[in-house]
């Protein structure tokens, strides 16, 4: 029986990075519930500069070399390091994405005060774009793309928007997990310029983008998104509503008890034993 290949997108994945205790532990059992369940699983997220190369194994990939990530009128180099975890007797490769200037800096997105990065977005959109490259590269279509937060809110729109007749993603679903708060606000016309990767996406796909804030990115990755699911019991009424306006599958997960009974039938699998 053929696999299904499922691209989880992710910044918060032990036992890389904790910064949500929670997070960390939730997309850190997905994995092994779709492992189970005959997936063949990639992972994609940034390389943080706490990420240290030695203790997690990390190796430069020599044929993905040579990538750029070009917006806001500069090109960016991407490069691209492999480690692996251990899931189930079978190993699964995670692949993280870097560029000095946006993730060579010790900490995710908050600054030694705790504020927001001033460049946060244009992170984002370098990270979601090289995701998009990343795939390409590859040459491996995925069934699904499991998307996590804000941080790779802008896939959904990406691939639906200018690259949804790339034979890599014509037959990709797309799951949204809306699972953290923490973008901030930021310039509404900047972020639409950086965002639209130098007029690459549609002006009719950024109309969804009026405003730039947490609650906009959330409902614009749900609109390009096939499935939701709703980690946030305060943002229930909100995402619900989103979800209505844009006929969205939608499901919500409050505790780990849902997570492992709902997760995988949600996303069409017949659960199996580990």
């Amino acid at each position: 029986m053929e696999k299904t290949k499922v691209l989880i997108v992710a910044n918060d994945l032990m036992p890389f990075t904790q910064n949500s205790e929670y997070l960390s532990k939730l997309l850190s059992t997905q994995p092994s519930l779709l492992m189970s369940n005959n997936c063949d699983i990639r992972i994609l997220m940034p390389k943080f500069g706490f990420i240290n190369d030695r203790k997690h194994r990390l190796n430069q990939v020599s044929r993905l070399s040579g990538l750029n990530v070009s917006f806001g009128g500069e090109d960016y180099s991407l490069t691209i390091k492999v480690s692996s975890l251990q899931i189930n007797k079978n190993r699964v490769q995670v692949y993280f994405l870097y560029n000095d200037d946006f993730f060579e800096r010790k900490s995710l997105f908050h600054d030694e005060s705790g504020d927001f990065y001033s460049d946060n977005v244009e992170r984002m959109v370098f990270y979601n774009r090289g995701v998009v490259e990343t795939v390409k590269k590859f040459g491996w279509a995925p069934d699904m793309i499991i998307c996590n937060g804000w941080f790779s809110s802008l896939v959904p729109l990406y691939i639906k928007s200018s690259f949804h007749k790339d034979p890599v993603f014509m037959k990709t679903k797309i799951v949204f997990q809306n699972i953290d708060d923490q973008f901030a606000s930021y310039d509404h016309k900047k972020f639409k310029e950086l965002i639209s990767l130098d007029g690459h996406i549609p002006n009719k796909h950024l109309a969804i983008y009026d405003t730039c804030s947490h609650e906009c990115i959330v409902r614009s990755a749900m609109h390009y998104s096939d499935i939701v699911l709703n980690y946030i019991d305060e943002q229930k009424d909100q995402i619900e509503k989103i979800c209505k306006e844009n006929t969205k599958p939608l499901f919500h997960i409050f505790d780990e008890l849902d997570e492992q009974n709902n997760f995988l039938k949600i996303l069409g699998f017949t659960p199996q034993v580990a």
